[in-house]
């Protein structure tokens, strides 16, 4: 047996996670464009209060966006000390979380104390 015959196994169980990572990220990409520009725009808004998002607040989609919203649903996780999941496994679940950020549902988690709502 060689090395690459021990190595393969490890090298797919390592990459399992990267593709669902990036088929979260383009749930996200698809529920953040199937918002109304208005909605994209709060979005943006609450994440750059937030410090996730460095771009300009106009409404427009681009590649960075899932990965964006992405690190907000693990920020949120991590600063509500696991109180508060955001389970983005299927379509609908990205929409709504895109939508509640777009409704300022996270606000408290992303930039309050978290224990205002």
């Amino acid at each position: 047996m060689d090395l690459r015959t021990l190595l393969l196994p490890a090298a797919l169980l390592a990459a399992t996670p990267l593709l669902a990572d990036e088929a979260t990220i383009a749930r996200l990409e698809a529920a953040f464009a199937a918002l109304t520009p208005e909605e994209r725009v709060a979005v943006q808004e609450e994440l750059e209060i937030a410090g996730l998002y460095v771009g300009p607040v106009d409404g427009s989609t681009g590649p960075g966006d899932g990965r964006t919203l992405e690190d907000a649903a693990t920020f949120i996780e991590e600063n509500s000390a696991g109180m508060v999941a955001v389970p983005l496994a299927t379509d609908e679940e990205a929409r709504a979380f895109a939508k509640s950020l777009a409704e300022r549902g996270y606000s408290s988690w992303l930039y309050g104390e978290g224990d205002e709502g």
